[in-house]
C-alpha cells in the first residue's frame, strides 16, 4: 500500500507540472524591449500595421487573426479579415469587440495615444519597430512564440535569412544605383538611411540619395530630387 501511494502522489505531480506547463505564461520581449507575458498562447490577434499581418501569417499565425487595418492585403488570405482603422486611426470600439487576447502594433507607425488607449483599456500589445532586415525574421520567431506556431515561424524566419544572404552575395560587389524612393505625393515624401525601405535598397544594390536626412520619412522638394 505504501508503495501504490507512492506511485500515485508521484503520478499526481507528474499531471501537475504537465498541467502547468501546458498553461505556462508566454514570454518575449518586443521591439522595445517590453516583456510580453500572455497566460497561454494568442488565439485571437488584432494586426495594426500591414508588415505585421505579413509577418503573422509567415509564422502560422493567420488563422488567429481576427482584425487588421486597411492597407493589409497580403498575403491574399488578409483581404477578408475585418478592418479596424487605417491611415485617419483606429476603430477602437471594432477591436473592443473583437475580444482580441494580443494586439501587434507599429511603434512609429501606430498613433501614440491610441496604443496608449489600449493598453489602459487591458490589452496585451506586442510592439514592431524593424530597423534592420535581419530583425523580420527574428519578429517572425517571436510571434511563433505568441502564437504556439513555432515549428512554421522558424522554418519561414530560416528561409527568409537564407534569402536575405542570397542578395547581399549577389549585389554585394556591383556599383549601387543612386535611388529616389517616393513615400507619398503630396506633400512629397521619402524616407532617410535608418528607414527599414532604404536598407532594403541598399541590399538590392540601390543608393537612397536621401539617406542623409534626420527624420525617418521627411517632406523633400521637387527640385531636391
Amino acid at each position: 500500500m505504501v508503495c501504490m501511494g507512492f506511485l500515485i502522489r508521484v503520478s499526481v505531480l507528474i499531471i501537475a507540472v504537465a498541467a502547468g506547463q501546458v498553461v505556462a505564461d508566454v514570454q518575449v520581449r518586443d521591439a522595445l524591449g517590453n516583456m510580453v507575458t500572455l497566460p497561454r498562447p494568442a488565439e485571437r490577434i488584432v494586426s495594426l500595421a500591414p508588415h505585421l499581418t505579413e509577418n503573422l501569417f509567415a509564422a502560422g499565425a493567420g488563422p488567429k487573426l481576427v482584425g487588421t487595418v486597411q492597407s493589409c492585403d497580403y498575403p491574399p488570405a488578409a483581404q477578408q479579415i475585418p478592418r479596424v482603422g487605417g491611415h485617419a486611426g483606429l476603430d477602437l470600439e471594432s477591436i473592443v469587440s473583437l475580444d482580441p487576447d494580443l494586439i501587434v502594433a507599429w511603434a512609429s507607425g501606430n498613433r501614440r495615444e491610441d496604443i496608449g488607449r489600449l493598453r489602459r483599456l487591458g490589452f496585451t500589445i506586442y510592439l514592431s519597430e524593424p530597423r534592420q532586415l535581419d530583425d523580420i525574421p527574428d519578429e517572425i520567431e517571436k510571434l511563433g512564440e505568441l502564437a504556439a506556431t513555432v515549428p512554421t515561424a522558424r522554418r519561414s524566419a530560416r528561409d527568409l535569412r537564407s534569402r536575405l544572404r542570397q542578395l547581399r552575395h549577389r549585389y554585394s560587389a556591383l556599383r549601387p544605383v543612386r535611388i529616389f524612393y517616393q513615400l507619398w505625393h503630396q506633400p512629397l515624401m521619402t524616407v532617410n538611411g535608418e528607414q527599414i525601405i532604404s536598407k532594403a535598397m541598399a541590399l538590392c544594390g540601390g543608393r537612397n540619395i536621401f539617406a542623409g536626412l534626420p527624420a525617418l520619412a521627411p517632406s523633400v522638394t521637387v527640385e531636391a530630387v
